[in-house]
């Protein structure tokens, strides 16, 4: 019992961090959900086992263990769903944010603006390299050896 109040109350404080919540408290807040759950699944897989016949009970650990297991995934699974959509969706709101005469536009602007001209100066500026003779074999440099 204490283990589910703790995780109860534990889920309830992680509903409460926002940005400003610390690294430290954070990290707090996790051990307790670690141990929380630590104190949760042994009484509930205790109990499990305890109407189970003793000749079915190897059975039922592994099945009790494999359904876990199974939903754990699922858990994991349907996370990084709600992680991977709710990004697309703050990046999304996030974007509204960004115009032209904001200062965030402004930079977006000038980097878009800038970009492709130091892209190509670099991409020029390689090709002179690779093409520059090498100072001790002659050959231009950024080639292999030539077996022919």
């Amino acid at each position: 019992m204490f283990g589910f109040a703790l995780l109860a109350f534990n889920t309830f404080l992680l509903s409460q961090i926002t940005l400003t919540t610390s690294f430290g408290a954070l990290k707090l807040l996790l051990v307790v959900r670690g141990l929380a759950l630590g104190c949760t699944m042994q009484p509930t897989q205790l109990s499990a086992m305890s109407v189970v016949p003793p000749q079915l009970q190897t059975n039922a650990s592994s099945l009790i263990t494999a359904m876990r297991n199974v939903f754990q995934s699922f858990g994991v699974a349907m996370l990084s769903t709600v992680v991977t959509t709710q990004s697309v969706v703050h990046s999304t709101i996030l974007s509204w944010n960004v115009r032209p005469d904001t200062v965030p536009g402004q930079a977006l602007t000038t980097a878009k603006r800038d970009a492709p001209a130091d892209r190509r100066a670099e991409q020029r500026r390689r090709r002179h390299d690779r093409c520059e003779p090498d100072a001790q074999s002659g050959r231009p440099a950024g080639r292999g050896p030539r077996f022919w």
